[in-house]
């Protein structure tokens, strides 16, 4: 008798620094003891001292990846990262309907550099987050997605939930709020039988220069608990902790010239 073993698909740009992007999810998914697959959707050329530049993967190289990966494995869980035009949005969305759907709505690299075609990015937004499950933005991410003008996160967030029925859940991540505070508080808002009820957790601020691809981290962290079958909430508290015992873990040691990455094997 053939033994199943959860899976997720990640769909994102790469990283050659391997912090970020599609090699962070995969190291995240096989420390969890979750098989990956991945479809790149940009390949870029970074280290930890920045993004320098990036090629788009052409969309109809990118749907032959996924057709070839949805012949072969069953897919429930799907993690999506760097989508860089309306073009490639349009693609991925074919593959949704129906699919548990974290999504990481990777807008700039941590130096600034612009990873979606700046006059795209509301549209790309508008074609995939009807199909997504939870959505992960930092604070920046998700000041641009809800369009207020306000410093208040809760209140950006709520705006997206009202805004956009399908979502279940959507994490409000405290690490770029307040900076100057010696503990991050992260919230969830989940919607719960028509309301939306918020769940917070707090964790101690760590003072690294390690902190290359904490957001790909994270949300592929949820995904992986989601395939392995625990519920929104569970998913999100155990990856917040994975998160946050890696930033730990990873602090310690120093192996580029720049921002460092998390080092999944710690």
């Amino acid at each position: 008798m053939w033994r199943k073993i959860p899976l997720v698909l990640t769909i994102a740009g790469s990283d050659p620094s391997g912090g970020a992007g599609i090699e962070a999810d995969l190291k995240v998914f096989t420390s969890l003891k979750v098989y990956g697959v991945d479809a790149i959707t940009s390949i870029t050329v970074q280290n930890s001292q920045g993004v320098f530049k990036k090629l788009d993967v052409p969309p109809d190289f990118l749907k032959k990846q996924l057709e070839k990966l949805f012949e072969d494995f069953e897919i429930n869980v799907i993690k999506i990262g760097m989508v860089s035009s309306f073009a490639i949005s349009k693609t991925i969305a074919d593959f949704l309907t129906g699919k548990t759907v974290v999504y990481d709505p990777v807008i700039y690299s941590k130096n600034g550099f612009p990873l979606n075609n700046e006059s795209e990015i509301i549209k790309i937004i508008e074609i995939l987050l009807p199909l997504t499950t939870i959505l992960t933005p930092n604070y920046f991410e998700l000041k641009k997605i809800s369009g207020l003008i306000t410093d208040n996160s809760l209140e950006m967030a709520k705006k997206v939930l009202v805004d956009f029925c399908n979502l279940k859940a959507l994490v409000v991540k405290g690490g770029h709020i307040e900076e100057e505070k010696e503990r991050i508080n992260d919230s969830i808002l989940i919607r719960e039988r028509e309301k939306i009820k918020k769940y917070d957790f707090s964790y101690p601020r760590i003072r690294t220069q390690n902190l290359h691809g904490t957001g790909c981290t994270l949300s592929s962290a949820i995904a992986a608990y989601l395939a392995l079958s625990f519920d929104t909430k569970i998913a999100v508290k155990r990856a917040l902790k994975y998160t946050h015992l890696k930033i730990l873990s990873s602090s310690k040691y120093r192996i580029c010239k720049g921002k460092g990455p998390l080092i999944h094997f710690l």
